[in-house]
């Protein structure tokens, strides 16, 4: 992902319904964001491939192409591969989470959600995939640790691992872990050296 993609504040929102769309629109809007709008998933899909997003906001049960084969769909393509998505949904059962993740979302929210926390989670979301853009030319040496199991110590579910880095300072060299909860949608580092976890958003 070029950074030129950055400096283009553009997110599609898909939902099929006008309201939704428009609230979240309006609220995007407001905040200086370029808002593209869909009512289906096929649409969402060809206006997705067609323009340079920053984020994609989607509702799990679209029409025609639903959320999960529309993130998977997103991830399979090289232009949209590694741009970050949140899939909304009033499904809260694990299962259903689980193939949220699997289909490539970055964030699963759970309905009831207002704009304020979409747009909250949309901020953290476009900087940890920044940040992870920023790493993907750090290359993990030879005989890097694997990043351990670890669960959450908020919820109790098992971290999924998003990517692991070498910190190099001052000659001081740490294999750093970065993990999301898919249950409390938590964000934690962990250090091998000092072999902590800690919360990071």
């Amino acid at each position: 992902m070029s950074r030129s993609l950055w400096e283009i504040p553009r997110l599609l929102v898909a939902d099929p319904d006008r309201d939704t769309r428009e609230l979240y629109g309006d609220w995007f809007r407001q905040n200086g964001y370029d808002v593209i709008q869909a009512g289906n998933g096929r649409d969402a899909l060809e206006k997705a491939l067609a323009t340079r997003l920053s984020l994609v906001i989607t509702e799990a049960w679209l029409p025609q192409v639903d959320g999960f084969a529309l993130c998977q769909e997103l991830r399979q393509h090289p232009d949209t591969s590694a741009v970050p998505i949140i899939i909304v949904t009033a499904d809260a059962r694990m299962e259903a989470l689980d193939r949220a993740f699997r289909a490539g979302a970055n964030v699963v929210l759970v309905k009831p959600v207002t704009p304020d926390d979409v747009f909250n989670d949309a901020l953290l979301t476009i900087r940890l995939a920044q940040e992870l853009d920023e790493r993907r030319n750090t290359v993990l040496e030879p005989g890097s640790l694997p990043p351990p199991s670890l669960n959450c110590p908020e919820c109790g579910s098992t971290l999924r691992c998003q990517y692991s880095y070498v910190d190099v300072a001052d000659d001081y060299r740490q294999q750093r872990d970065h993990y999301r909860c898919p249950g409390c949608a938590r964000h934690f580092e962990y250090g091998h050296a000092a072999r902590k976890l800690r919360e990071t958003g």
